[in-house]
């Protein structure tokens, strides 16, 4: 009898760690995922005294989140330092050293062509390459007399972005001041090459940040009741802030950015 009371016990532990488990997984699921979008500004981490490199890692500790999306492919978050510094910014690097990498997920994409694939040192170089072609496009358009007058515009809009990206601080950056400069800027540059061969570098480009976007709904969606930071290169941030406004209310919540 002794014995049966003793299994019924453990068995009642048992169920009761059950339920108290699937419980908190309920809730887990019920509640959004918060998310902080975190813009940042690649080289100009250098000089910008207000954010520098060191910055974005206190950030990211601030948060404390459960997962870390940062502009890099999924396919390269295990390549070594070499190859990753030929494609990717020092500041999307640096996650990977200082944060564990089962909590980093990767939200970038270079092309169908090279996907799945390890980049090739020259991608860009190489006008063999899907990647060439669209450098060797952007090159020509810069150079084209007959487009060179409808890009002007984006001289000043360039100047804006790159004052605030020198002297800006991360709440700054992140508030969609920059966001609406990035729009203005796409916006100008698409009505600038309507109907010219150089489409295919700016269909090339917004198909870039389109996929990023959809990878950060994706992560959103698949991990309800987490804390996610998203690293943003700060003329990719105002697309995915656009979509995640537009999510109900009860998948995610916006996190600001505070200095």
């Amino acid at each position: 009898m002794l014995e049966k009371v003793k299994v019924f016990g453990l068995l009642f532990l048992l169920t009761a760690a059950g339920c108290k488990t699937t419980e908190k997984s309920l809730v887990e699921s019920a509640s959004p995922a918060e998310v902080q979008v975190l813009a940042t500004i690649h080289k100009f981490h250098l000089s910008n005294p207000n954010y520098p490199y060191a910055k974005v890692t206190q950030l990211i500790q601030t948060f404390n989140p459960d997962i870390i999306a940062i502009e890099i492919r999924p396919e390269d978050l295990k390549e070594d330092t070499t190859y990753l510094k030929q494609f990717y910014p020092l500041e999307m690097r640096q996650v990977l050293k200082d944060f564990p990498l089962e909590k980093v997920r990767g939200i970038d994409w270079y092309g169908e062509e090279m996907r799945g694939k390890k980049m090739p040192s020259d991608v860009f170089k190489n006008e063999q390459t899907e990647l060439g072609k669209i450098k060797k496009l952007e090159r020509e358009m810069n150079r084209d007399s007959l487009v060179i007058p409808r890009l002007a515009p984006l001289a000043e809009l360039g100047k804006q972005q790159a004052e605030l990206a020198r002297t800006a601080p991360p709440a700054v950056l992140s508030n969609g001041q920059y966001d609406e400069l990035t729009r203005n800027f796409y916006e100008v540059l698409d009505e600038a090459v309507k109907d010219t061969r150089y489409e295919t570098y700016t269909n090339f480009n917004r198909r870039r940040d389109e996929i990023i976007t959809e990878n950060i709904v994706n992560l959103v969606q698949e991990n309800p009741g987490k804390r996610i930071i998203v690293l943003l290169g700060a003329n990719h941030r105002n697309r995915a802030i656009n979509a995640l406004e537009k999510m109900p209310t009860d998948k995610v919540r916006l996190v600001s950015v505070e200095d």
